[in-house]
C-alpha cells in the first residue's frame, strides 16, 4: 500500500501509516478538493490522525489534506472492525476558512491583471499578509508571480475567498494548489497551467482516452441545456429606467435563445474617493459578471471515466490534472478535447483506481443552492 505521512500543523513529522482500508482523494483544478481515510483504530500511528494535522500519500507533495473530521465506529465483530473515519479537505481548503476583507476606508478590495497577479493578490490580501494579524497564516507562502492566465479585473466585498478563487481562475483559463514545500519548510500557493495534450497538437504526445485505445473501462457522456443561459441582462446601479442594465451573450436567437438576469448592484458607480466612475468602465465590470454568470450557466458537454491502470498514457507523466486531452467514443460519435478538470484516486489493498472528470464538473444540488444564495446577497 502507498504509505500515508502525519505532519502537524507545523509541518513536523509525527508518523507514518502503512496499513490502512481506503483512502480517497479527489483534486480539482480550479476549486479544492477532499478526502476520505478509513484506518483501524490500532494501526500504527492512526493516534496521529487528529484534527489540524496534515496528511500526505507516499510523500508526493500536491497529494496533502489538512484533517477536519474524525469519526470512529465498531460492530459485533469487535475491534477488528474498530475504525476511524478520517475526512478532511486537500491544501487549497484552506482558503475556505476565509472572507474577501476589503481594506480599511475602501468598500472593495479591486485588483486588474493578469489572473495569477489577481489570485496571488487576494491570497495575500486574506491569508499571507492581511491587515489584521490574526489572520494570517504563518506555513502558507505565495511563489513568485509569473503573470499567467488572461487579464482579469475584478473586486470583492465579504465573499468566500475560494469561491472568489475559483471565479476568478475560471475567467482567466488557469487553475490552482497549494502544495508542501519540504526545503522551506512552508506551504505554497501557485497557479497551474496544464499542457495541451489533445490530437490536433504536435508539441506534446497527444493523449486520447478511449475505449478503442484501451486507456479507459467506463465512460460516461452527458450532453445538457439544462439550466442553460446563452445571453443575460446585467443590472448595475440605478432605478427603474436609469437603472445601467448591459446584455452578456451570443446573441442566440428564437427557441435557442436562454435568458437570464444578474442583480449586480454590488457594482459600484463611485471609486473609493466617491468620484463617479466612467460608465465604459462601469459597463466592462458589468460585462465581466454577466461572462461569470454564462460560465457558471454553460451548456453542460462532460466525459467522466475510469481510467485503466495499465493504460498506455501514465497518469501523472502523460497527463495530469489540469492538461486538456481528447475524450472519444467512437460508439458514440462523439470526440471532445477538454480539461482535466477533476481528478479522485482510491487506493485499497487491492491497489489504485483513478476516476476523471473532462470538461465542467456537473452542478450537485448544494452547488445549485449556493448560486442561489450568492444571487441573493449579492448587494452586501
Amino acid at each position: 500500500m502507498y504509505p500515508i505521512r502525519i505532519l502537524s500543523p507545523d509541518l513536523e513529522l509525527l508518523g507514518e501509516i502503512d496499513s490502512y482500508d481506503t483512502f480517497e482523494i479527489t483534486r480539482s483544478w480550479q476549486g479544492t478538493g477532499e478526502f476520505d481515510l478509513l484506518v483501524n483504530r490500532a494501526a500504527q500511528n492512526a493516534d496521529k490522525l487528529e484534527k489540524h494535522n496534515i496528511i500526505i500519500l507516499h510523500g508526493n507533495t500536491e497529494k496533502a489534506g489538512i484533517i477536519r473530521h474524525c469519526e470512529i465506529s465498531v460492530d459485533e465483530n469487535g475491534a477488528e472492525t474498530e475504525n476511524w473515519q478520517i475526512q478532511g479537505v486537500t491544501l487549497d481548503g484552506i482558503t475556505k476558512q476565509r472572507v474577501t476583507l476589503p481594506p480599511d476606508h475602501t468598500a472593495y478590495d479591486r485588483r486588474s491583471g493578469q489572473g495569477e497577479t489577481v489570485l496571488k493578490h487576494y491570497v495575500e490580501n486574506n491569508l499571507t499578509d492581511p491587515d489584521k494579524t490574526n489572520r494570517k497564516v504563518e506555513q502558507l507562502a505565495i511563489a513568485e508571480d509569473e503573470e499567467r492566465g488572461d487579464h482579469v479585473s475584478f473586486e470583492s466585498r465579504y465573499k468566500e475567498l475560494h469561491e472568489e478563487l475559483e471565479t476568478i481562475a475560471k475567467r482567466a483559463d488557469i487553475g490552482w494548489h497549494i502544495y508542501v514545500d519540504y526545503d522551506q519548510p512552508s506551504l505554497v500557493f501557485d497557479v497551474i497551467e496544464g499542457k495541451d495534450v489533445t490530437a490536433d497538437q504536435s508539441d506534446n504526445p497527444p493523449v486520447i482516452f478511449s475505449p478503442e485505445y484501451q486507456s479507459i473501462s467506463e465512460q460516461t457522456f452527458i450532453d445538457s441545456l439544462l439550466d442553460y443561459v446563452s445571453d443575460t441582462y446585467v443590472g448595475g446601479q440605478g432605478e427603474g429606467t436609469d437603472r445601467l442594465v448591459h446584455e452578456v451573450g451570443e446573441e442566440s436567437e428564437g427557441i435557442k435563445r436562454f435568458e437570464s438576469f444578474v442583480d449586480a448592484r454590488d457594482v459600484d458607480d463611485e471609486d473609493d474617493e466617491e468620484e463617479e466612475i466612467p460608465e465604459e468602465e462601469q459597463i466592462e465590470r458589468l460585462e465581466a459578471r454577466g461572462q461569470d454568470e454564462l460560465n457558471e450557466m454553460s451548456s453542460e458537454t462532460t466525459f467522466e471515466a475510469e481510467i485503466l491502470e495499465k493504460s498506455p498514457f501514465i497518469y501523472e507523466e502523460a497527463w495530469n490534472l489540469g492538461d486538456k486531452v481528447t475524450v472519444q467514443s467512437k460508439r458514440w460519435g462523439v470526440t471532445l478535447n477538454a480539461r482535466v478538470t477533476e481528478v479522485r484516486e482510491v487506493y485499497d489493498r487491492s491497489g489504485r483506481s483513478i476516476e476523471a472528470t473532462f470538461g465542467r464538473k456537473t452542478p450537485t444540488f448544494i452547488d445549485k443552492v449556493k448560486r442561489a444564495t450568492h444571487k441573493a446577497d449579492s448587494t452586501l
